[in-house]
C-alpha cells in the first residue's frame, strides 16, 4: 500500500461561498500555471505518457456543519479547504520529501509552488504528513486534520509527539526512512522565499 504525501497549512476560511468568491479563488489557482501530470496508459500494447485532462474544480460539501471545499485539479496538487485549516494532496508519494533530498533545484522548484499554492488561501507554512502506514503521521492527518482539528492544535501535538522539525530539505537521509515508525517531521515557514 502506497503511503501518500500531505501538508497542512494554516490557511483561511472563505468568507463566504458565494459564486464570485469561489470563482476568484479558481481564476488564481489557474494563474499558477503548473504543470499538468503525466500517466503512463497502454495504447496499442505500447506505453505510452498521457497529459491529465480537465481544470481546477470547486467541490463544496453543503452537508459539513462548516461546508468544505476540495479543489481537485489534473495538477500534481489539490487542496481541502476546511474552517480551522487548509489540507493539501499530491500526488507524491510521501518519500518525494526524501527523493528531492539531494537536488537543490528540485527544492526549490517544489517549495516556490507550493506557498504560491498556500497563499492563495492565505496558509504562510506547512506540516508535511503522510497516510495509511505512516502511523503516528497519519493520525495526524487522517484523526486530526481530516476532521476540521486547528492548525495549531495540530502544529502543537506534532511538536509535542516529535520535538523539533526537520527544516532542511537537505538533512532527510532516505536510508533512515521508516514508514511504521517516523520519528522526525517536516516544517516550512517558506521565509526565505517571503523577502
Amino acid at each position: 500500500m502506497a503511503t501518500d504525501l500531505h501538508a497542512i497549512t494554516n490557511s483561511k476560511p472563505l468568507s463566504s461561498f458565494s459564486e464570485q468568491e469561489l470563482s476568484e479563488v479558481l481564476k488564481k489557482l489557474k494563474a499558477l500555471n503548473l504543470e499538468r501530470f503525466k500517466y503512463s496508459r497502454i495504447v496499442d500494447d505500447k506505453e505510452t505518457w498521457v497529459e491529465a485532462q480537465g481544470e481546477w474544480e470547486a467541490e463544496v460539501d453543503e452537508e459539513a456543519k462548516y461546508p468544505d471545499i476540495y479543489y481537485s485539479s489534473p495538477y500534481p496538487i489539490s487542496f481541502y479547504l476546511k474552517e480551522n485549516l487548509g489540507i493539501v494532496t499530491f500526488i507524491y508519494k510521501y518519500r518525494f520529501l526524501y527523493d528531492i533530498s539531494n537536488d537543490e533545484e528540485a527544492i526549490s522548484a517544489f517549495r516556490k509552488d507550493l506557498l504560491d499554492f498556500v497563499s492563495i488561501f492565505g496558509g504562510t507554512e506547512v506540516y508535511f504528513l503522510a497516510d495509511n502506514a505512516c502511523d503516528k503521521l497519519s493520525n495526524f492527518l487522517e484523526l486530526q486534520a481530516f476532521e476540521n482539528t486547528s492548525y495549531e492544535t495540530i502544529k502543537t501535538g506534532l511538536l509535542k509527539e516529535f520535538g523539533k522539525p526537520v527544516t532542511d530539505y537537505r538533512s532527510l537521509d532516505y536510508s533512515t526512512l521508516n514508514y511504521g515508525n517516523i520519528t522526525e517531521f517536516v516544517f516550512d515557514d517558506f521565509n526565505d522565499l517571503k523577502k
